[in-house]
């Protein structure tokens, strides 16, 4: 993404948590994507191409497989599921116990 992933992923939680809009529709995706500096018409074209399509059903099949259903989440060590909405102390706190654990 033209090194802008994580502006766009914020852009993007921002559109739906913030302003309720839906991130799978093509045009709130452009318009998330150009106050970061992504060229709109490259991203309409790969929109409309569904260049990307199988790459990203098959990371979402991968992270289904690891029991994500929703964001945030974070996968820790490959191994550990951690739902990110908590607080970020809590997510510290998980965060190196399960780290502790993988020392063990």
């Amino acid at each position: 993404m033209q090194g802008k992933k994580l502006q766009i992923k914020e852009a993007l939680l921002n559109a739906y948590h913030g302003s309720g809009k839906d991130p799978s529709n093509h045009e709130v995706l452009l318009e998330a994507a150009q106050p970061v500096g992504l060229d709109a018409t490259q991203g309409r074209r790969v929109l409309e191409s569904g260049e990307y399509v199988d790459e990203v059903r098959g990371e979402v099949a991968e992270f289904r497989s690891m029991g994500i259903s929703s964001v945030p989440s974070m996968i820790v060590d490959n191994r550990f599921l951690l739902a990110v909405s908590l607080p970020r102390p809590s997510c510290r706190s998980i965060v190196r116990e399960m780290l502790t654990k993988r020392q063990e």
